[in-house]
């Protein structure tokens, strides 16, 4: 049975490998991703492009370059560091995250999340006569709902709409957000089994892991959130930090949540990224074991299927292609076992 204990003292081990150098590495990972988030302030809604074209790649080239850094003995160079950006839109590592899957997940909840704010929102601001809500409501439902009609209401109530803006939207891209780390950072325990020895392509490693995660999807999380838990409670003070100091610049929901994303990812993994990777590697580690009997039951199934195919095919000259095939299964079936 694997107990939280023995992944913290695993952790242990891995942070005091790299220590205050990895500390370094992770502050300089968040300022670096807050500087690229800090583009959204130009443009509203810019970060749903920035962080899988450079957030993710960003914390993804500087956990490789700790674990270089441990193993080879290196030093810390741009060209490390790049190569580890490059790498992680290689086919072996691009699907890390599975983004795309992610991706799916995070839309149903923002619709989900926005929908009921939405209404909350509205109920309440109904109900208490926020700012005149009541009234506007009722100019609304009682105008010929022409533009001209419409904007003169929207002039007269602009801070309401503003605030009302602001309450329904910040709210639902902040629960996004926590999701999405949540997510993503989940599935980025892959990164380890793509980084092994082992033989098979991108698209199979994945399947592998979401297997993996599935079988083991309750005891891992629960694993998970209790070495975790601190990036959690960080990222909601940073959000609510910078999010405050967002609206002194300007008070709308761009620069509140802009502000709140940026304070978010540089509380967190600026003070817990280098315990939070330490982190993911132990977890990774101390499940190794039931990995490895999905990584055998996977190539047991490819074999079994080869030599399906070897006895339809008899005496084809693809007889050698699968014979390759079946030796590249042996030796993966040995990488998972020596892993």
């Amino acid at each position: 049975m694997i107990r939280t204990k023995d992944i913290t003292s695993l952790s242990k081990e891995n942070f005091r490998k790299n220590g205050i150098f990895s500390i370094l590495i992770m502050v300089f990972a968040a300022i670096l991703s807050a500087a690229f988030l800090a583009l959204n302030f130009l443009l509203e809604d810019l970060f749903v492009f920035l962080v899988p074209l450079f957030v993710l790649p960003i914390m993804f080239a500087f956990q490789t370059s700790i674990i270089a850094l441990r193993e080879e003995e290196n030093t810390l160079t741009f060209s490390l560091i790049f190569t580890g950006f490059k790498q992680y839109f290689n086919p072996r590592f691009s699907s890390t995250y599975s983004f795309f899957r992610g991706l799916l997940k995070i839309l149903i909840i923002f619709v989900a999340s926005t929908v009921t704010i939405h209404i909350a929102v509205n109920l309440i601001f109904y109900l208490t006569n926020f700012m005149g809500f009541t009234e506007m409501y009722f100019q609304i439902a009682n105008s010929d709902l022409s533009w001209e009609s419409l904007n003169a209401i929207y002039l007269e109530h602009e801070a309401l709409f503003n605030t009302l803006t602001i309450c329904t939207n910040v709210p639902s891209l902040f629960i996004v957000c926590i999701f999405g780390l949540f997510v993503y950072s989940l599935n980025s325990h892959s990164m380890f089994l793509r980084l092994s020895a082992i033989k098979y392509n991108g698209l199979i490693l994945k399947s592998i892991f979401s297997k993996f995660l599935k079988k083991n999807k309750k005891s891992f999380i629960g694993h998970y959130l209790a070495c975790n838990w601190p990036l959690y409670v960080l990222f909601i003070l940073g959000f609510g930090l910078g999010g405050y100091l967002g609206s002194l610049a300007m008070f709308n929901s761009t620069f509140i949540f802009t502000g709140g994303l940026i304070g978010a990812v540089l509380l967190s993994f600026g003070i817990f990224g280098a315990k939070y990777f330490a982190n993911k590697e132990a977890l990774y580690t101390a499940y190794i074991p039931k990995l490895t009997k999905i990584i055998q039951g996977v190539t047991a199934e490819y074999k079994k299927q080869l030599e399906a195919l070897k006895n339809s095919l008899g005496n084809s000259t693809l007889l050698n292609d699968i014979e390759t095939l079946e030796e590249e299964l042996n030796d993966t079936k040995k990488d998972s076992e020596e892993s």
